[in-house]
């Protein structure tokens, strides 16, 4: 078991901090969610469809991140299209994008770094 669901396998934990004029974090626009809620999980769906992808979670969070999204898209290009269009947006004050491995692709990996030769700096 993987853990991620199968797919296209290029998989995307999405984070993000909204700013004053977007929809989540500030007094002022949990007042304005509060007297128009709004599910943005339709939005987000649209826009990794666009290029392909599938949205797996979406969720609204308290801490240092106010959402958290579970994409999957085509390749590296395709999410970074995504979050450049939404960041473009103005509504997030911040993005942050983490590429997922699952175990699998994390065990073909440590198999494959005992053949890269690495040489610490200056030694």
């Amino acid at each position: 078991m993987t853990g991620l669901p199968p797919g296209l396998g290029v998989y995307w934990i999405g984070l993000a901090e909204e700013a004053d004029h977007g929809h989540v974090s500030t007094p002022e626009t949990w007042a304005r969610m509060i007297e128009n809620p709004e599910d943005r999980r339709e939005a987000a769906r649209s826009y990794i469809e666009s290029v392909g992808g599938k949205l797996h979670g979406f969720w609204y969070a308290f801490g240092e991140h106010d959402g958290w999204n579970l994409w999957e898209a085509p390749d590296n290009v395709s999410m970074a299209a995504v979050a450049l269009a939404i960041g473009a947006g103005g509504a997030l004050s911040s993005m942050e994008t983490t590429v997922l491995l699952d175990v699998e692709d994390t065990i073909r990996a440590l198999e494959k770094a005992k053949s890269v030769k690495y040489r610490p700096p200056a030694a």
